[in-house]
């Protein structure tokens, strides 16, 4: 038993690293999503674009709307 209960024990530390691994490579993704939209925020107030950016989102529909999907179609279609 001793042999079984060391070898889950192996089993259980290599998931913790892997666990830890994955959760530093989403704390990164989480920073830099968080500092494009800060720099994205930053902008809309440079430019004076406060007021259309609190009309936009009383319009939104936050819940409902794909706004990746919609973003990425915008782009496509904008293209010559």
């Amino acid at each position: 038993m001793v042999k079984n209960q060391r070898e889950l024990n192996k089993k259980l530390v290599k998931e913790l690293a892997e666990c830890r691994t994955k959760l530093a490579h989403c704390q990164n993704d989480f920073e830099v999503e968080k500092s494009i939209k800060n720099g994205l925020y930053f902008f809309i107030l440079e430019n004076g674009m406060f007021e259309k950016l609190k009309t936009f989102e009383l319009n939104a529909k936050y819940q409902s709307t794909d706004y990746k999907i919609k973003s990425l179609e915008k782009l496509a279609n904008d293209l010559p």
